[in-house]
């Protein structure tokens, strides 16, 4: 087969692994719960009050463990509340939101609970499924053109990953876990075709690498964690110094977006919403959330 027919051939599996994904993880929809209603919360108060408090989706409750019925996962500052998630998830959600909630308002105009309920499954498909069938992709992608295993055994690989393990569960509900990992991946598949392709374009690529990178610790705070790593690799690759340098630049918007997130809901520019976070569900010891692990616990 010539290279033209294998890259045709590639590109009708890419889209059809793409359309499997998607409908499936679009048909099964989990709903709702704590995490998701406070991301949910978070859209909300951006589309429609222009603000990252969430007072206005507070339910009240006597019972003070239930302070705020829809979600526990909030946190308290200043006499206002916020989720204690990161925000770009939530962000990423308000065209979906806002399209659902349009339909959803014609369809059914009398029931508010619907209302949510459909936009956020809108949501839900706009950024979970989309971006758990495009990591899809991108492991058929990289397991072929990489790993130089054929096109049956990547997309078995790919259809056992996708629908035989937890990431599909995270790919149908309003979690930030599909989506941190689809920007994980598009920045690991750009770095390594700097290393393993062509040297042409590499400098747009690193610096999507780092865009990506970014957002992925936007959406949740701890692939932080691989930044380093992002690093080293592009560093060991030809001009890797340079192409550094390009990747943390494009760092640089979303880590001043997370800054002035943090300036001002939670009072600085390193404060974090854990340490505003509702203390019935957020355990502390010795003043502290998180601590280092030892021995003797185990």
């Amino acid at each position: 087969m010539s290279a033209a027919q294998t890259h045709n051939s590639m590109t009708g599996h890419y889209l059809r692994l793409f359309i499997f994904f998607f409908i499936t993880y679009a048909y099964f929809f989990q709903g709702g719960g704590w995490t998701q209603n406070t991301r949910i919360c978070l859209t909300r108060a951006i589309l429609h009050e222009r603000t990252f408090i969430i007072d206005a989706c507070r339910e009240d409750s006597k019972d003070q463990y239930f302070e705020f019925v829809n979600t526990g996962d909030w946190a308290f500052r200043d006499g206002h509340y916020y989720t204690n998630k990161s925000p770009m998830l939530s962000i990423l959600a308000i065209p979906g939101y806002a399209l659902g909630e349009a339909l959803m308002r014609r369809i059914l105009p009398d029931d508010p609970a619907a209302q949510v309920l459909g936009a956020s499954y809108l949501a839900t498909v706009t950024t979970v499924a989309l971006s758990g069938a495009l990591l899809c992709v991108l492991m058929l992608h990289l397991l072929h053109r990489f790993f130089g295993f054929s096109p049956g055994r990547s997309l078995a690989l790919v259809l056992i990953f996708g629908t035989g393990t937890l990431f599909f569960g995270y790919s149908t509900a309003f979690y930030c876990h599909s989506v941190s990992a689809f920007f994980c991946m598009l920045a690991l598949v750009l770095l390594m075709h700097i290393r393993h392709g062509n040297s042409h374009h590499s400098p747009l690529k690193a610096a999507l690498a780092g865009a990506a990178a970014s957002m992925a610790v936007l959406v949740e705070a701890s692939t932080l964690y691989l930044m380093p790593c992002f690093i080293l690799y592009l560093a060991s690759c030809p001009r890797g110094a340079r192409l550094s340098v390009l990747f943390l630049a494009a760092c640089v918007p979303g880590a001043l977006f997370q800054i002035y997130y943090n300036w001002v809901c939670f009072g600085g520019p390193l404060a974090s919403s854990y340490a505003h976070a509702n203390p019935a569900v957020m355990v502390y010891e010795h003043g502290r959330l998180f601590g280092r692990p030892t021995l003797r616990r185990l």
